[in-house]
């Protein structure tokens, strides 16, 4: 019976020159049919049928243009957003794996969160300089994407927002970027150098984790240093470490394996579990401003020399060991009774004296002798002017005190003080 059913139906079609259409045929030609609607109060969208998105009009963004299903937003292989666009709503273009061009208005301002995410076919896109923001996620997992230029006013470039991109061999990060965030390049697997800005004071967590790099440039203005930022970055040799920076963040150099050496700057105050696993380093000077080493070293098995300047340098938890094992050919130098001596005694490691710790004159305005003026510096001033006796005062700290050098310690000292830790 169904048979015959079939059978007529089929005849019934064919007298009547009408047409069959199977499910999937219908799906496709859904997909690719002209359609249109709005995404803001002034905007407007068409999808044509050669798969290019148009929008259109004037203001922000407040939806994303034609919602379909991630099969559906395969037939979107061009985006054009014409001029007096402002923004790109959050997820706007998320999942348009087939996607091969974007063209972007000197109008638009803002990219939102994840716009362009999982757009695995999108080669390279230009940003208009008019961007002053993108958010988290913008370009997370675009697998084709090679390269990309920054716009120009750009201060913060947000988490995951350049993330799996595997492919991307070069970016462009303008010098008014101040900010990078947590995981920002993680897994960019093609990438092989990071040239930071000169104004970054902020480089969050796994910011190039498990990236190729193989040069890295920190500025010396960073202030604000996540853990793990170049985590097994396998690749990394060259490591310039800027002027100005205070400390080396916790496990920032985890797992780089090909990394030989690296110049610690006289800036560096604090070293905290920074080179773990890195089995290439071999030797490493620690200068005389590093008041704290925290166990660096960890599974450095092939580490040779280490010198440690400070003879003061508070050293905790050990200094270099092969896993659980202490490498017993790694040599120590420091002075005569430093803490590095202690500790290489205690360790069996081999020390290599430096003589006599040598003898340095107070700076004025470094009250507490920690290698340089700062606000607490400052507040111990205050406390000796205003004679707060629980203040314990020596020579040295007398001597620092006396900051413009005329032989008393008074309010005019406190002004030359916060002027100089102004100006640094």
């Amino acid at each position: 019976m169904n048979k015959f059913f079939s059978v007529c139906a089929a005849a019934v079609l064919f007298c009547t020159g009408a047409s069959f259409v199977c499910p999937a045929q219908e799906t496709a030609i859904t997909a690719l049919a002209a359609d249109a609607g709005t995404c803001g109060d002034q905007l407007s969208w068409t999808l044509g049928g050669d798969g290019t998105l148009t929008v259109k009009g004037s203001g922000k963004m407040t939806s994303a243009p034609w919602q379909g299903t991630s099969e559906q937003k395969k037939a979107i292989k061009k985006v054009v957003i014409e001029n007096g666009v402002e923004s790109i709503y959050d997820g706007a273009f998320q999942d348009c794996r087939s996607l091969k061009s974007v063209s972007l208005p000197s109008s638009l301002t803002a990219i939102g969160s994840s716009a362009f995410k999982n757009c695995g076919t999108l080669p390279a896109i230009t940003i208009p300089n008019s961007v002053t923001t993108i958010g988290g996620s913008a370009f997370y997992n675009c697998a084709s994407l090679t390269s990309i230029t920054l716009p120009n006013k750009l201060k913060t470039i947000e988490s995951y927002m350049f993330s799996d991109c595997s492919k991307l061999t070069d970016v462009s990060i303008p010098n008014s970027v101040t900010a990078i965030k947590h995981n920002a390049f993680y897994r960019c697997t093609s990438l092989t150098e990071a040239v930071l800005p000169p104004k970054l004071t902020s480089l969050g967590s796994s910011a190039f984790a498990y990236s190729g790099l193989i040069t890295a440039s920190i500025p010396g203005k960073l202030t604000d240093i996540g853990s793990n930022i170049f985590e097994e970055c396998t690749s990394l040799r060259d490591v310039s470490l800027g002027s100005g920076l205070e400390t080396i963040g916790q496990f920032m150099f985890i797992g780089c394996s090909a990394l030989e050496s690296v110049t610690i700057p006289d800036t560096i105050v604090s070293v905290l579990f920074s080179f773990w696993e890195c089995s290439s380093l071999k030797s490493v000077s620690f200068p005389a401003s590093v008041r704290n080493i925290y166990k660096p070293f960890d599974s450095c098995a092939h580490m040779e020399e280490i010198y440690i300047y400070n003879p003061k340098a508070s050293i905790v938890e050990g200094l270099v060991t092969s896993g659980t094992q202490t490498p017993t050919a790694c040599k120590i130098f420091g002075y005569d009774g430093s803490t590095a001596e202690t500790l290489a005694k205690k360790q069996n490691l081999p020390f290599a004296s430096l003589g006599a710790a040598p003898v340095q004159a107070p700076i004025r305005g470094d009250l507490n002798s920690d290698g340089r003026s700062n606000v607490q510096d400052a507040i111990l001033l205050a406390r000796i002017i205003t004679e707060d006796k629980t203040v314990k005062t020596n020579d040295a700290m007398l001597i620092a005190a006396d900051v413009n050098g005329d032989g008393e310690i008074d309010v005019f000292d406190t002004v030359e003080l916060l002027k100089s830790i102004a100006a640094s």
